[in-house]
C-alpha cells in the first residue's frame, strides 16, 4: 500500500501478492500511471487558459 500525500494532491494504491517485490512493483507502475494523468489534468487545465487570454488582450489592442 502507497499513499502519495501533497498539496492538493492524495494518491493512494494498493497491491497484493504472494511475493513482495513483485507486488511493490505493480504498485509503483500503478502510482506512475496516476502521476502521469494528474500531472496531464494539470497541464492541460492550465493550456486551456491561455488562448483566453490571449483572446483578450487582442480585443483591448483592437479597440
Amino acid at each position: 500500500e502507497i499513499n502519495l500525500i501533497g498539496s492538493k494532491l492524495n494518491i493512494h494504491v494498493k497491491e497484493t501478492g504472494e511475493n513482495m517485490q513483485p507486488a511493490i512493483d505493480l504498485a509503483v507502475d500503478k502510482l506512475k500511471n496516476q502521476l502521469k494523468k494528474t500531472r496531464e489534468k494539470i497541464y492541460n487545465h492550465r493550456t486551456q487558459r491561455k488562448p483566453r487570454e490571449e483572446a483578450v488582450e487582442n480585443e483591448i489592442i483592437e479597440e
